[in-house]
């Protein structure tokens, strides 16, 4: 920091020089200035009063608690909206908590529901299975029955229940 003094007033001011690194034929600095507010009088004067230095020390002084109080409602500020952030976080959480107990007990139930769903299906194709066999030996005696009654050369009547003709074989008819 480099102190400047224009006319009666001293300046402090701050010289920052960063090398740049890109390409050019010359190295490039970039230089930045920033005015600083004096914290002190760092020359005396030998013309300056006691009371001049009590004046800027209390002005300094009250400047630097209005600072300290302007921090401190920052801080309390930050601290609120913290817990705030805090809450919602831990509310956010507790809801991603039980959106993964239901969803594992959406996922168990439908876990039971392939179960049953695949048990069921083995039934059906067993019985399936029963049918078909069921079948295919109704048909093999229906087969059965129609080459006995054909290969018979005897008048014969097949009647059901109520007594009614189902199928009737004469050999005057076929003649």
């Amino acid at each position: 920091m480099t102190p400047i003094k224009s006319n009666s007033d001293i300046k402090i001011i701050s010289i920052e020089i960063v090398p740049l690194e890109i390409e050019w034929n010359e190295p490039v600095l970039l230089i930045l200035f920033a005015e600083h507010e004096q914290t002190e009088n760092y020359f005396s004067n030998a013309h300056s009063s006691g009371e001049e230095v009590s004046l800027t020390k209390d002005r300094r002084i009250k400047k630097l608690e209005q600072e300290l109080a302007a921090a401190h409602a920052d801080a309390l500020l930050i601290a609120q909206e913290q817990e705030i952030f805090t809450e919602e976080l831990q509310s956010a959480h507790e809801e991603v908590v039980s959106s993964n107990e239901e969803l594992q007990t959406v996922n168990e139930e439908l876990e039971t529901s392939k179960e049953e769903i695949e048990s069921a299906n083995e039934e059906l194709t067993t019985t399936n299975q029963e049918l078909q066999t069921r079948n295919d030996l109704l048909n093999e005696a229906y087969d059965y029955s129609e080459a006995v009654f054909a290969t018979i050369h005897e008048p014969m009547l097949v009647l059901d229940k109520n007594l009614r003709v189902k199928s009737a074989k004469d050999p005057l008819l076929v003649l």
